[in-house]
């Protein structure tokens, strides 16, 4: 029997009060972040129960089973067809209501009962099954809908079993439980995009935090031609000590209309806000703060 649906799917603003195995490693860094005041986007994470459950449900237990623990590791060609009859099992799955009504009703949650657009992340236990999924779908952006979202979720699940993550855990004797999350947020619309470092990414100083930013959404096509602006914090004196503001004469926003080729239209940027600071200080003594809190949650 199907466990209560309220393990399938829990709330970024519930994750408190889950088990951490419910949520993987990157649902607890979250939790860990919102019990910091530190904001995220909205969001909630479909939890391992529902992987597991599902499997259930589609009689996908023991059609797997065989295919991945009475195989010669040897074999790539034998690793392969499992691996195939595995995934197309899982894509022609189909979700139990138990599982899809609240991932339903939370999805349309996202954007006052409307369609929203979402990223998805992969979140697993363990850094075994993280290494095992390298080179899988990790991440996925420009998720838009419900069909889209549910049939995104059972190809994350997919890849759970590609040949090299199998021949991976084979090789290592993985003996722990096979299982993943997957953490669903609402796509931001960003006037200013960019990254913090806890360390001077140029010369690896410790004691110094960088903050780029650039107008706009930061996307591989804007990259290659515009240079963020930088801000250097001193963590010893708290001050901000240098800034960098260059020019941005373009920027990417994220289309009003959902387009699913090309959801990002170039814009350009007024002349009056091309040589702008990017972000007031306050909200960049606001970052500085946030990297020292990331710093010592994740201890690194």
């Amino acid at each position: 029997m199907l466990r209560d649906r309220k393990y399938y799917l829990v709330n970024l603003a519930n994750l408190s009060s889950v088990n951490d195995d419910d949520i993987g490693s990157l649902g607890i860094a979250l939790k860990h972040l919102l019990s910091e005041n530190i904001n995220i986007p909205f969001g909630f994470i479909i939890t391992t129960s529902a992987f597991d459950d599902f499997l259930v449900a589609n009689d996908l237990v023991d059609f797997i089973a065989p295919r991945i623990n009475d195989i010669d590791y040897s074999n790539l060609g034998q690793i392969q067809e499992n691996s195939k009859q595995i995934q197309e099992a899982i894509k022609n799955g189909k979700f139990p209501d138990l599982i899809k009504d609240p991932i339903e009703k939370s999805y349309a949650g996202l954007s006052s009962f409307s369609q929203a657009n979402v990223a998805l992340r992969v979140s697993v236990n363990n850094q075994e099954l993280s290494d095992s999924l390298r080179g899988t779908t990790m991440s996925l952006d420009n998720v838009w809908g419900l069909d889209d979202l549910l049939e995104n979720i059972k190809q994350f699940w997919a890849e759970f079993f590609t040949a090299s993550a199998i021949l991976y855990r084979g090789k290592i004797g993985y003996e722990g439980f096979l299982t993943e999350s997957v953490v669903v947020q609402r796509s931001m619309q960003a006037e200013v995009s960019g990254r913090l470092y806890s360390v001077n990414p140029t010369d690896n100083d410790p004691e110094f935090i960088e903050i780029q930013a650039i107008w706009g959404m930061e996307l591989p096509e804007i990259l290659n031609d515009v240079v963020p602006d930088s801000y250097f914090f001193s963590k010893k004196s708290a001050q901000l000590v240098e800034k960098k503001i260059i020019t941005q004469e373009h920027m990417f926003v994220r289309k009003a209309r959902f387009d699913k080729k090309e959801p990002f239209l170039k814009v350009q940027i007024s002349k009056m806000w091309q040589n702008k600071q990017k972000l007031d200080n306050k909200y960049l003594f606001q970052l500085f703060h946030y990297t020292l809190t990331l710093e010592r949650i994740f201890k690194r």
